[in-house]
């Protein structure tokens, strides 16, 4: 996050930085010579502390403290997005890997639960209620070891999300550890999608970008509009940046259902956005006849191939727009249409605008 401030701060050339850590928050004059402050704190205590400077102030940690201005990510957003995903991806067993104590996480886990609940589905939660929370923080029981006992327990192929990406990391590390395969037995996926983390894995992992470039450049602007406007830095603005969608890495590249020629020609579809697929196309490369795998389709996955093929198509045109930039032509080709005027009139029928009503270009 600090590194897209320091970014901001270069190309705007209208502020400088300087950076205090959380720790030497309250000491004398640690805010000498600043005209607002912008911090990523999860301590209440510090916002607190921060409060008493009398200085414009906006962070950026969900808080349920109105009395501060913020900018952030939405943990139900996130959890739900999370839940979704997995069951577009045909799973049936889930679980939550988070920590009691924490109310982002918590919030985060109760929308994953719930939106997976709602499509019939139980979930799992790692439950750190019977061991206290300062035990873990203090390392007499180590995160790792708790894991060793929870994975085991968890059904053959099951989604697990997890609270962020370091924890994700250490699910991946424990299940690897205890013979579980990373994603045919256990898929695992996280939250930020903290590029050298989820890189740096045993397993890459799957991860969901919140967008962190823009809750920085809207909080930073945000607190220059309070530095030059005083009168506004009375009102508290709560601004929540939802997130721009899953980052898919080796850690979910999966599809838990049987048969595995029906897995493959899934696989098969995401491998190919960018082109026209056929159903002659996937039942061949899926080794079986066509009027099987159509059956297989509407059976399993509760449509036609064809109907799939563009649901499928219009998700990635949507995450595509969602990341901004791209051109209808470009979307076009990045989605396998033959044209602009055949793409857009696929994307309007399906989602019921154009896609310059969600692009704005």
């Amino acid at each position: 996050m600090f590194d897209y401030a320091a970014t901001y701060a270069q190309e705007r050339r209208s502020c400088t930085l300087r950076f205090v850590v959380e720790n030497q928050v309250s000491r004398p004059n640690a805010f000498a010579n600043c005209d607002g402050i912008f911090a990523e704190v999860y301590k209440q205590e510090t916002i607190d502390s921060l409060r008493t400077t009398g200085l414009p102030v906006v962070v950026t940690t969900i808080n349920d403290n109105p009395g501060i201005s913020y900018v952030d990510f939405s943990p139900e957003m996130t959890g739900t997005m999370a839940a979704e995903w997995f069951l577009r991806r045909q799973f049936t067993n889930f679980a939550f890997c988070g920590i009691s104590g924490y109310r982002i996480y918590e919030r985060m886990g109760g929308a994953f639960s719930a939106a997976v609940r709602n499509a019939g589905y139980d979930c799992i939660t790692c439950d750190y209620e019977k061991m206290a929370l300062d035990a873990i923080l203090s390392n007499k029981v180590s995160v790792p070891a708790y894991l060793d006992e929870w994975i085991p327990t968890l059904p053959r192929r099951t989604a697990v999300f997890c609270m962020h990406d370091w924890r994700a990391a250490l699910v991946i590390d424990s299940c690897l550890r205890l013979g579980r395969a990373v994603p045919d037995d256990i898929a695992v996926m996280g939250q930020q999608n903290d590029i050298s983390m989820c890189e740096g894995s045993q397993r890459t992992i799957t991860s969901i970008n919140q967008n962190v470039r823009q809750q920085t450049y809207t909080a930073l602007q945000l607190l220059e509009e309070m530095i030059d406007h005083p009168e506004r830095a009375k009102e508290k603005k709560h601004i929540i940046i939802p997130p721009l969608g899953v980052v898919e890495r080796e850690s979910t590249n999966v599809y838990p259902v049987d048969p595995p020629w029906l897995a493959k020609a899934l696989s098969l579809i995401d491998d190919n956005l960018d082109r026209q697929i056929s159903l002659k196309d996937l039942a061949g490369g899926a080794g079986v006849s066509e009027s099987a795998l159509q059956k297989a389709f509407r059976d399993k996955i509760g449509m036609s191939v064809n109907k799939y093929i563009l649901s499928v198509k219009m998700r990635e045109a949507k995450r595509l727009i969602d990341h901004g930039g791209y051109s209808v032509k470009e979307l076009a080709a990045r989605t396998g249409f033959s044209s602009q005027s055949y793409f857009t009139r696929a994307y309007t029928a399906y989602y019921g605008r154009p896609p310059s009503a969600d692009s704005g270009r």
